[in-house]
Formats: structure tokens, sequence, C-alpha cells
């Protein structure tokens, strides 16, 4: 889901995994609207089956959000990999 507001454009891609990020930037809409992003929450709470590189070929968010609780699952530990994709 895009959700955005003059210059400001957040997307919250639920639960998605790399497989479905792939089939959906197979979408030139898709990739347009990826351009648009300045806030990205992470996918499928940060976890690494959310983590898909081809995604900043389109957009360049400056945050990325991981919404998750304390440690659960392995969600913190992507951190980095989001760190070396936002200015």
């Amino acid at each position: 889901t895009f959700v955005s507001y003059g210059n400001f454009c957040i997307l919250f891609p639920g639960d998605l995994e790399v497989a479905g990020w792939k089939q959906l930037l197979k979408n030139p809409s898709f990739q347009n609207d990826l351009r648009r992003v300045t806030v990205l929450v992470a996918s499928h709470h940060g976890r690494e089956n959310g983590c898909c590189d081809e995604v900043f070929t389109y957009s360049s968010p400056k945050a990325v959000i991981i919404s998750d609780a304390g440690k659960q699952h392995a969600s913190q530990e992507t951190r980095g990999w989001y760190g070396n994709r936002v200015p």
C-alpha cells in the first residue's frame, strides 16, 4: 500500500517476501510508484526473506522503518542491510 501526501510517500508492503517483490517489479506502474517512496516500512517486519535488493533499483527512501516488538524473530539482523541502502 502506497500512502502519499504532497512529496511524502510511504510504502507499507506488509509481509511481502522476495518472490512477491520480484513479481511486482515486473509491473512498470509499480516501478513508477516505487520511485516516489520517501519512507519504506520494511516488509515482513524486517526479516531477511523480505529483503529484495532490486527494490532499491527503483526506490531511494530516506528512511526505513522496521515494525516489530522487541527481538522476537530475525528482524533486527537486517538493520545493516537496510542501512546500506538508505542515505
